[in-house]
C-alpha cells in the first residue's frame, strides 16, 4: 500500500492527488520495465540456446580435427613406407634391369623385331625411290610390286620358326 504524505490535509479520507499521481506513473514505469524484463528474458534464453548448440558444435569439429589428425598421421606413415618401396624397387630395377634388357636381345622376339623394323624401312624406302622414279620418269611402267603378296606365294609352305641366316654363303673349290 502507498503511504500518502499526512501534511496535505487533516481529513483522513481526503484523498491526495499530488501522491497519487506519482504512483500511477510508477506503475505505468513498473509495466514498461516488466516487459522489458521479459523480453531480456526471452533473449537471454535463446542465447543460452544457441550456446549450448554451439558448444555442441565445438565439440563435434574438435572430434572430426582428432580423426583428421590421426588420418593425417596414418597418410604420413603411408607415404613414407611407399617412398622406402619405391626406393628398394628403383634399386632393384637398377640392378636387374641391364639383365632383362640382354635376355631380351638374346630373344628370338628381338631379331624378329629388328628383322620387321628392317623389312618396313627397307620398304619405305623402296616406295620413296618408286615414286621418284615416276615423277622424274613418267614414261617408265614398274611391272610389279616387290612388297605385293602374290596368291602363288601363299600355298608354299614354310617353316615359321626357321632362324635368319644372313651370312654369305661358303664357295666349293
Amino acid at each position: 500500500m502507498t503511504w500518502l504524505n499526512p501534511n496535505e490535509g487533516k481529513d483522513p479520507l481526503k484523498p491526495r492527488w499530488s501522491s497519487i499521481s506519482g504512483l500511477i506513473e510508477c506503475g505505468s514505469k513498473a509495466n514498461e520495465l516488466q516487459k522489458i524484463v521479459y523480453q531480456l528474458q526471452a533473449e537471454l534464453e535463446s542465447s543460452e540456446s544457441r550456446r549450448k548448440g554451439l558448444e555442441e558444435e565445438v565439440s563435434l569439429l574438435r572430434s572430426n580435427l582428432d580423426g583428421s589428425q590421426d588420418d593425417q598421421a596414418q597418410l604420413e606413415g603411408d607415404v613414407l613406407s611407399l617412398t622406402e618401396a619405391a626406393a628398394f624397387l628403383e634399386v632393384e630395377l637398377k640392378a636387374e634391369g641391364p639383365k632383362v634388357v640382354a635376355t631380351y636381345k638374346a630373344s628370338r622376339e628381338f631379331e624378329t623385331g629388328l628383322e620387321k623394323m628392317g623389312r618396313i624401312s627397307y620398304e619405305f624406302g623402296y616406295r620413296v625411290a618408286l615414286e621418284r622414279l615416276c615423277w622424274r620418269h613418267p614414261e617408265v611402267e614398274v611391272e610389279q610390286d616387290p612388297f605385293a603378296e602374290c596368291s602363288e606365294e601363299g600355298n608354299v609352305r614354310m617353316n615359321l620358326c626357321q632362324p635368319f641366316d644372313d651370312s654369305t654363303p661358303r664357295r666349293n673349290s
